[in-house]
């Protein structure tokens, strides 16, 4: 048998599908070209015209699947998107105040250092000096130096009126010739008035005597503002 013969069972299929191709053709479903096709493949299996239904041109007159139509759904408008409420807006809290200052000038303003620590001359009974003058007008308000104790206050020989307060570093301070005493006993904070500024004891005009002792030793009383970080 020759090569090119074919089997009876080819040309059984080749009729079925020209067949089917016909029938599909005549009914709209697929083009005569289509069909004609069908000649020329005949080692290309049959299909069914369901299976050459999607090849039908936008011109057909195929009628819809039953079954398998579905309507088609138009999308929900979108729901407008809720307004934006901003925050209540949150109570400050009020600043802390600041806290005390450590150490501070025991005269606030308006006065002149007129003597210093180690000065000789013949007003002071030791010949010397023992603290720092601040010369200013009677009834000025004195400043405790820093926190501490008042373990001492009133009237004290050429002092005049006098407060002697303990610090709690150790160091101690005093604050001589008052013409007034307002703090007498008790805790005193940095830069509380303790008295008025004044003449009285051994004296030339109204100023503040103040002094400062470091483990029981006079020191000079700017050195101990200066190392606490205050200027005079």
């Amino acid at each position: 048998m020759s090569s090119h013969a074919r089997h009876p069972r080819h040309r059984l299929r080749r009729r079925s599908t020209h067949r089917l191709l016909a029938g599909a053709a005549a009914a709209g479903l697929v083009s005569t070209s289509l069909a004609g096709h069908a000649y020329a493949s005949t080692d290309t299996p049959a299909r069914s015209p369901a299976a050459l239904a999607p090849l039908a041109g936008p011109d057909s007159t195929m009628p819809p699947l039953s079954g398998d139509a579905r309507p088609i759904l138009s999308a929900a408008a979108p729901e407008p998107a809720a307004a934006l409420v901003p925050p209540a807006p949150q109570p400050v809290a009020a600043p802390a105040p600041p806290p005390p200052p450590a150490v501070v000038a025991p005269v606030a303003g308006g006065y002149r250092i007129t003597a210093t620590f180690g000065s000789t001359g013949r007003h002071w009974s030791s010949g010397r000096h023992t603290g720092l003058d601040f010369a200013g007008a009677t009834g000025t308000p004195i400043a405790a130096a820093a926190a501490g104790t008042i373990v001492e206050a009133g009237r004290s020989g050429a002092y005049g009126n006098r407060i002697v307060i303990q610090h709690e570093d150790g160091s101690v301070t005093t604050y001589n010739h008052l013409s007034r005493i307002t703090a007498a006993a008790g805790r005193v904070e940095a830069g509380a008035v303790i008295g008025l500024l004044g003449s009285t004891g051994n004296t030339t005009g109204p100023h503040l005597h103040f002094e400062a002792e470091v483990g029981g030793s006079l020191v000079d009383p700017r050195t101990w503002l200066a190392e606490r970080g205050v200027s005079v």
